[in-house]
């Protein structure tokens, strides 16, 4: 479901510059696409490593895999995503070198209003798969927190904090 979802918005961007963005328009576009292709590549380097705070010896092998395993998808979205920021740039870098109006000159209206569609397209998957990585990130912490924090603890810590207070004394000073 997912993969349709970055296709169909990639593919419903595209349309949007095929239909109303000239391939000449697009030189105004330019710095600004280079420097946010650039800005998000950054975050995505940061993403792609590993991220475990906790050892994790203590924890069953077979919870244990699955965390790392998540781990590993991680950080090959990440790659793949990284990967597609950089054809993207490299297209885009290619079209500011050569000029997106001096390219739309010699092409046809039709190849003029398919290459403008497939920037769209490229644009478009790369905004659409961000939220795809955050959404990954954010199920692997619950995971992390399922596996590190045993069952019922959050109870508990809230237990014995109410019980610290009612005798004066703050949780930090109970020595926990």
């Amino acid at each position: 479901m997912t993969r349709f979802r970055l296709f169909l918005t990639a593919l419903a961007i595209g349309l949007l510059f095929a239909l109303a963005v000239p391939l000449s328009a697009l030189d105004r576009l330019l710095p600004s696409l280079l420097i946010a292709q650039a800005i998000v590549v950054a975050a995505l380097l940061l993403r792609a490593g590993p991220t475990l705070d906790a050892d994790l010896r203590g924890l069953d092998p077979v919870r244990r895999c699955r965390l790392t395993r998540r781990l590993v998808e991680r950080s090959q979205s990440c790659v793949r995503l990284i990967a597609l920021f950089c054809i993207t740039t490299a297209g885009l870098l290619v079209l500011t070198a050569a000029g997106a109006e001096r390219v739309a000159l010699l092409l046809s209206p039709g190849h003029e209003k398919m290459m403008a569609g497939l920037i769209g397209s490229a644009l478009g998957l790369c905004i659409a798969a961000v939220p795809e990585i955050a959404r990954r990130d954010l199920d692997l912490l619950r995971l992390q927190k399922r596996l590190i924090d045993p069952p019922g603890q959050p109870a508990a810590i809230r237990r014995d904090n109410v019980v610290l207070l009612r005798r004066g004394q703050p949780s930090g000073s109970a020595g926990l």
